[in-house]
């Protein structure tokens, strides 16, 4: 058996491992990583004789898994989804030094941790990560997410603010930032929309959203 039948074996052993342990969700499920696999693979077209797309592919895979721990309660989930990718890809025999590589590549796609991406892999899922967060789809996901823990319009409101916004100057690679900006262009609007609205029902302060 060749390299490339090995690594499509692996592959969809991955894959058929994760949408059977996240599900369905929209907003971090299974379709979650499809669409950043879709939108990664874009950016990865233009830059097509760099990138190690079974290196990216897996590591799209497991980016996410960690969220359907326990322990992503009390640990950033990207560190939670490197352990478990660890663990998942040891199993399937996977080569140590690339192991590795998938791991830093999981954790740099995080908000939270802050961690500058290594690679171009690694750049190109953190900024499909975000494409995804921004847009039609990116408001959708941040009220199926809200609706789970039973937070407010207000809560949602903020989120938009101070985390969705700043997504386009987080983007790593110029095809990305210019997507970016056609889909926060539609967050921003919502933003206004939803604004007006409560201020009209006295929801919020008139003068507090400038």
């Amino acid at each position: 058996m060749n390299r490339s039948n090995i690594e499509t074996k692996l592959i969809t052993t991955v894959k058929s491992l994760v949408k059977i342990i996240m599900g369905n969700d929209e907003a971090h499920g299974y379709p979650h990583i499809e669409r950043v696999e879709k939108l990664a693979l874009w950016i990865a077209s233009h830059y097509e004789n760099q990138v190690d797309k079974e290196l990216l592919l897996i590591s799209i895979l497991l980016h996410d898994i960690g969220r359907f721990t326990p322990k992503a309660n009390e640990v950033n989930h990207a560190v939670v989804s490197a352990e478990i990718a660890e663990k998942i890809l040891r199993c399937l025999g996977y080569p140590e030094d690339r192991i590795s590589l998938v791991k830093d590549i999981i954790k740099s796609h995080s908000y939270s941790l802050n961690i500058e991406p290594k690679n171009i892999e690694a750049k190109i899922l953190s900024d499909a990560d975000k494409l995804d967060a921004l847009g039609a789809i990116g408001i959708a996901r941040v009220f199926i997410h809200s609706a789970r823990f039973n937070r407010s319009l207000i809560d949602s409101l903020n989120h938009f603010k101070e985390k969705i916004v700043k997504l386009p100057s987080l983007m790593y690679t110029e095809v990305a930032r210019k997507e970016a900006m056609k889909r926060l262009k539609i967050v921003l609007d919502f933003i206004k929309s939803l604004e007006e609205e409560l201020k009209f029902i006295g929801k919020i302060d008139k003068t507090k959203w400038t």
